[in-house]
């Protein structure tokens, strides 16, 4: 590991920043950060860490190296990897698909990054991705999506500028209609989100018709309208969605969807 975070990822990340170099070396080089930061950042437990082997004073060895080693992956991230996004994002395919995998794994591992996220731009990026027609919109866009409607880094307002309820309707409604599993939770996790966003601003608006509201309200105008998908999302079995958390999301939206335009 200290090899891989002195030597190797810092190496990949002088390659990435060469605007001169070929896309074939960007490409190879961003696929290989991804294949090797990403698995010790989310899954910890790989290396052995905690498994309690070789007695209490191995193991608690074991759990702070592994957490150096994590937050060594984490500021690398920060002060080296999420700056070359924005053209990377921009580049070649299927290089952006891979930059899309590099921030989903970064805002997964740490949510604090989604102010670096929006600091750089990208969250209006990752909500145009998020289309039918775009190239880009694939299932580590979606979960980015996901993460940045949640998220305290995005107000309300720019989710509604980012038209963020229209588009995850059309994609939800797709992804239910053509059994596009991989989409399905994610979509409906952002439908959740987006509309849970919406009735935190009625709550600030305390009743007096503001215009921040009626804008909240309008943009989620399309969710309310997929009640019918909602309503078979939520009253599908573990058998008839991949994600288990599905029909809770979906119950939830539609809860939601009621509560702020019962017509």
């Amino acid at each position: 590991p200290d090899a891989v975070v002195e030597h190797l990822l810092p190496a990949l990340a002088r390659m990435l920043g060469q605007a001169d170099g070929s896309a074939d070396g960007r490409f190879l080089a961003l696929k290989l950060t991804c294949d090797t930061l990403l698995p010790p950042l989310l899954d910890p437990t790989r290396d052995g860490a905690g498994s309690g082997e070789g007695g209490d004073a191995a193991a608690a060895a074991a759990t702070a190296t592994t957490a150096t080693t994590r937050a060594r992956l984490v500021a690398l991230l920060r002060e080296r990897l999420l700056p070359l996004c924005p053209p990377l994002l921009a580049d070649e395919d299927p290089i952006p698909l891979y930059a899309l995998k590099l921030l989903g794994g970064a805002l997964e591992a740490d949510r604090e990054m989604c102010a670096e996220v929006v600091n750089l731009g990208l969250a209006p990026k990752f909500f145009e991705f998020l289309s039918l027609e775009h190239t880009n919109n694939n299932v580590h866009n979606v979960r980015l999506c996901l993460v940045l409607a949640s998220s305290r880094a995005v107000p309300m307002s720019a989710l509604c500028e980012y038209g963020a309820g229209r588009k995850v309707a059309a994609v939800l409604e797709y992804a239910h209609e053509n059994a596009v599993e991989p989409f399905l939770e994610p979509a409906l996790g952002i439908s959740r989100a987006v509309l849970a966003r919406a009735a935190e601003a009625r709550g600030r608006d305390a009743g007096r018709g503001g215009d921040a509201l009626a804008v909240a309200l309008d943009a989620v105008a399309p969710l309310a309208a997929l009640a019918p998908v909602l309503i078979e999302c939520a009253a599908a079995g573990e058998a008839e969605v991949t994600g288990c958390a599905a029909p809770q999301l979906a119950a939830e939206s539609l809860r939601l969807a009621t509560e702020l335009l019962p017509e």
